[in-house]
């Protein structure tokens, strides 16, 4: 227990030079993100592949970019395992790229996602491979009780943070 409000504690702390620059696209996420707690029926966790999934939200803060190369390099010095891996799992995730939580996504009725959780991991990945690398990603799948609405509030966020046709 002590080990988890510890990492939720860096987490918030990480976070604390962004809370200046929030504007509106942020609080859509956040509600988006208090929405998906409240209204979550169950989720399962998947290998998706990689560009199957689109970001909820653009990474354009310092601390966010900063992360961002962070995790790009780490990628980049396990590259050649991770292209021979081909499916990056939970275990590789946490080990490589420790998070508070897993990736997590949104299905569309296309068989495509929104990943409203990892999206700086997930960038990450696809700064360093792609379309022809075929990487699998293991993300957890949400369902909702309102899965049409919450559906529309993710491509919203989508909207507001200029994201639309990827």
């Amino acid at each position: 227990m002590f080990k988890m409000l510890k990492k939720f504690w860096n987490y918030l702390f990480s976070k604390r030079k962004e809370v200046k620059e929030l504007d509106k696209k942020d609080i859509f996420l956040a509600k988006f993100m208090i929405d998906a707690g409240r209204n979550k029926r169950g989720s399962e966790f998947f290998l998706i592949p990689l560009n199957d999934i689109d970001k909820i939200h653009i990474i354009d803060r310092e601390n966010a970019v900063s992360k961002l190369n962070e995790r790009i390099t780490v990628i980049e010095e396990n590259k050649t395992e991770i292209r021979e891996k081909k499916n990056i799992d939970r275990e590789f995730l946490g080990k490589y790229l420790p998070s508070i939580s897993w990736i997590k996504v949104i299905k569309r009725k296309d068989n495509t996602y929104i990943a409203f959780e990892g999206n700086g991991r997930l960038e990450a990945f696809k700064k360093v491979f792609d379309k022809n690398d075929n990487l699998n990603i293991e993300v957890e799948v949400y369902t909702f009780r309102s899965y049409k609405k919450m559906l529309r509030r993710a491509e919203r966020v989508r909207k507001y943070n200029g994201i639309t046709g990827e």
